[in-house]
């Protein structure tokens, strides 16, 4: 029996996010936080999943803050 461990990874300059079967993530969150896209990309500073929800220059889910100045998400990063 093999384990694999959840991890992190750089891959040509930019993040991708192995679970725990060794596969990337693609088109989805983890930790609620980080949007990951088609190609298992770590996504930054854009609107994502379908445009509900905005991503900061870090990649992580903006929350309770006004993004480009003009439209507010709250504390679960929906658009109010």
């Amino acid at each position: 029996m093999s384990i694999m461990a959840i991890s992190w990874v750089m891959f040509g300059g930019r993040w991708q996010y192995l679970n725990d079967k060794g596969e990337f993530v693609k088109n989805q969150w983890v930790n609620d936080t980080y949007w990951f896209d088609e190609n298992g990309y770590l996504q930054y500073n854009q609107w994502v999943d379908g445009g509900k929800y905005f991503v900061t220059a870090f990649g992580a889910k903006a929350r309770d803050t006004w993004v480009n100045d003009n439209t507010y998400v709250d504390k679960e990063g929906i658009v109010k």
